[in-house]
Parts: C-alpha cells; structure tokens; sequence
C-alpha cells in the first residue's frame, strides 16, 4: 500500500489496462516505488490476463474498444476523454493528484487533465505514436484536411503538458522538428520486463560457439 503522504499520479488511456503492456510496465514502476496509482481505462475481458503486481487501482470506464470504421473511433475517443475527464476531476476532488498522466491516441485527452492542471497538478504526455503520421500511412495524403487537423491537435496538445514522454529517440527527433523543446521530452523506453525474461547461466563470453550462427 501507498505510504500516508504519497505521491498521488492518475492515469487515463483509450486502452485496456491488463493487455497494454507500456501502460502496466509505467504503472506497476511508479506503484512499486511507493506512488498512489490510479489508471482510468477502457472496459476489458479480464479472464486470463495478468493482474496487476503492485498496487494499482484501476477505474474502468463503460466503454468497450472495438474496431471500426472512422466515427466510431471518434465516438470511442470523445467519450473516453468526457467520461476519463470526469473521473480525473473526481480523483482530484477526493485527494489532490500531483500528476495527471495521458497516454495518446488521441494526444487530445490532454483535455481530460485540465481541471487538475488549473488546481496546480502537472500534465504529462505520454506519445506512444505520432498521429498525422499514422494517418498518413493508412493512404490518407499528407495534405490532406485531416493529417492537417490531427497536427495541429498534436502541436497544441505538446503545448499544453507540462512534459511529453516517448518511446525512442527516433521519436524526440520527430517531436523536435514539430517544435517540442527537447528539455520537454522525457524517453521512456520498451524494455522488456525481467521478471518475465529471466536469462540463467549467463556466458562470460558471447556468443558460446563462434562457429555456429546466432539469431538474437
């Protein structure tokens, strides 16, 4: 359990909680280093998925993920960010939040942390992918309406955290071409969990046999 003065940090992602493995790894972190987790997250099947190691509350939102065409992800993401901004005015009202975590698609429910912002908690940002650019991949033109409007959501968005946090440097060079100041952007990467990929018998030397060939 969270030490009495603990720092209180809340989460909130269009995602479910046990199957999204970088939201599990930053929660289960801050959790098991004494933080007051909270993660309000998608509706989920549970069965058969790994609970949580640390002590993390999670606060699941009515709405189920599912795949479709373009407005129902727009529904799915108007009322992740009105009901998560809901809940993490509620978590503030309750208890201050020192921090108010926001994991994209969409960069926008930044929104959802305002309330919190405004009463003096820090906004982070927390870019797993770059929006215009996925978009773009999926045949949209790169000058199209709405790669334009997906840029300029994501430039306010950065603008409006107090910190942005990625996945690579590939990511802080493309952030800073966006115009995110590099001293804002904080890397957090995919590692894996050892306490999931245990290596034993570690060799002195790599690889043991030099005559065979090694795919890592």
């Amino acid at each position: 359990m969270p030490a009495k003065n603990a720092a209180r940090v809340a989460m909130l992602a269009h995602a479910c909680y046990l199957t999204d493995p970088r939201i599990r790894r930053e929660a289960e972190a801050l959790a098991g280093n004494g933080v007051e987790l909270h993660v309000v997250s998608l509706a989920e099947e549970i069965r058969g998925a790994r609970e949580p190691r640390e002590a993390v509350y999670i606060h699941r939102l009515p709405i189920r993920r599912k795949r479709g065409n373009s407005p129902r992800y727009v529904y799915e993401y108007f009322m992740t960010g009105l009901l998560g901004a809901l809940k993490l005015a509620a978590l503030h009202f309750r208890a201050r939040l020192d921090v108010v975590h926001i994991h994209n698609m969409p960069d926008l429910l930044v929104l959802a942390g305002l309330i919190p912002r405004l009463m003096g908690s820090k906004l982070v940002l927390d870019v797993h992918d770059p929006m215009p650019e996925l978009y773009i991949s999926k045949n949209h033109g790169e000058h199209s309406m709405v790669v334009r409007l997906l840029s300029v959501q994501e430039k306010f968005s950065c603008w409006l955290a107090d910190r942005v946090v990625s996945v690579n440097e590939t990511m802080r060079e493309n952030l800073r071409d966006k115009g995110v100041a590099d001293e804002k952007v904080f890397i957090v990467h995919n590692f894996p969990d050892h306490t999931h990929f245990q290596v034993r018998d570690i060799p002195k030397s790599w690889p043991r046999d030099r005559t065979r060939l090694v795919l890592l």
